[in-house]
Formats: structure tokens, sequence, C-alpha cells
């Protein structure tokens, strides 16, 4: 998989996708578990199938769960109740396709300024790849994180631990997190966030590692918005 150049002003010295296969996967996915059990006193054992791993020169700094709504069941329709797109819908009146929707999870980083220069970095390379919706599970801490950038995502409704039954139990504090499920527009994101002017390297990355793999787009469910 191409290493991926970082956003510029991200403090990351480049990016990696990882898929399940992947040599480096086992020590990004004991990164979010060492997190979640630091943060939250949580025993996280499911990962996303991509997993993005943003690095400070070698060093892992921060990871973001990536899964296509077009190929599977999101974690995110567990608090639903329904299907992804038809909830999205209803928020924006006009027709989503699951092709267009992305679920993030998996948020793990050294640190809050971290955290916001991850979310710095994948907004551009996910509008520059094609997807438009982002589904994710925020706590108070990530919703304030999107808030200090002007990020407005959509609450979709309390991320309610009863729907996981006897799984909650491993997540330890996270539930006392207040966590709530959100949707976010990248159609609607500051002309910050997209412009290649403002993060060109990191919509750069987007193109170079689809044109390097045609899979890539097949697997983040790129369609044309």
């Amino acid at each position: 998989m191409p290493t991926i150049e970082p956003a510029i002003g991200s403090r990351f010295s480049h990016a990696r996708l990882l898929d399940a296969q992947h040599p480096e996967r086992g020590k990004a996915e004991a990164f979010v578990a060492e997190v979640y059990q630091a943060r939250f006193s949580a025993r996280i054992t499911e990962f996303m199938p991509h997993l993005l791993c943003f690095y400070q020169h070698e060093q892992l700094a921060a990871v973001v769960g990536l899964r296509c709504a077009a190929r599977e069941t999101l974690f995110c329709e567990t608090y639903l109740g329904g299907a992804a797109e038809s909830v999205i819908a209803e928020q924006v009146r006009a027709p989503v396709s699951r092709r267009q929707i992305v679920e993030m999870g998996n948020f793990a980083a050294n640190d809050a300024g971290t955290g916001r220069r991850l979310i710095l970095s994948l907004i551009p390379l996910l509008n520059e790849a094609g997807s438009r919706f982002v589904m994710f599970v925020a706590t108070r801490q990530l919703r304030n994180a999107f808030a200090r950038l002007g990020l407005q995502p959509i609450s979709l409704g309390a991320a309610d631990a009863q729907r996981l039954g006897a799984a909650a139990g491993q997540w330890g504090r996270y539930y006392d997190e207040q966590p709530q499920v959100m949707v976010g527009d990248l159609t609607r994101a500051p002309s910050w966030a997209t412009a290649p002017s403002a993060l060109d390297a990191c919509a750069k990355a987007a193109s170079t590692i689809r044109s390097n793999n045609p899979l890539l787009q097949s697997r983040l469910c790129v369609e044309s918005r």
C-alpha cells in the first residue's frame, strides 16, 4: 500500500492505509487498544477493515478506522435501529446511497491536539476520494474536537450501550462520556477543510493512492456525487 503524504500543517510525516493483511496491522490494533484501555478501561478486540495510520516519522501518533457501508453493516447501525442511508436521507431530504457512506471508528490519538490534526488530515482525504457522508460515534471529547475546528456534524441520537447486550461490559467507562451517533456531510465542510490550496498534500495523496491501487476506489465506496 503506498505511503500517503501528510496534510499541510498536520505535523504528521506520513500516513499508511492498512488492510487486515498488512504486516503493520498488529501494531496499529495494539495502539488503538492501548488508547481505549488507558482512557476508558475498555477492552477493544474488534477493528475496522481498514486502519488509516498517521506517523510522526516512524512513530505511530494516531489511528482512525474506516468501513464502507456498501460492503457490510456499520457498527453505528447497531444504535440507529435502521439503515444508515435511510436515516441520513431523512436528515438531508434527498436520496442517499450506501456507497456514499464511510464509517469512522477506532479513533485513537496520543493527545487531543493530535486528534484534531487527525481530523484535519482525514477530511480532505475522504473528500478527494469521493466519499460524501462520514458516520461515527463521538464522545464528548471528540465532539468538542470537531467543534473547535468549526465542524458541525449532525447528531442522530444517543449511542445506547444496551443495544450491545453483554458486549457493553467490555467498553469500560466509554458510555460515561455520553457518546452520540454523528454524521457529517463532506460537501458542507468549511472551504478551508477541503480546498486543495489549504491542504494540498492530502488531496494529492488521495489521487496518488487511487491511481496506484485500483482496488482502493471500491474499498472506499467512491461514487460520483
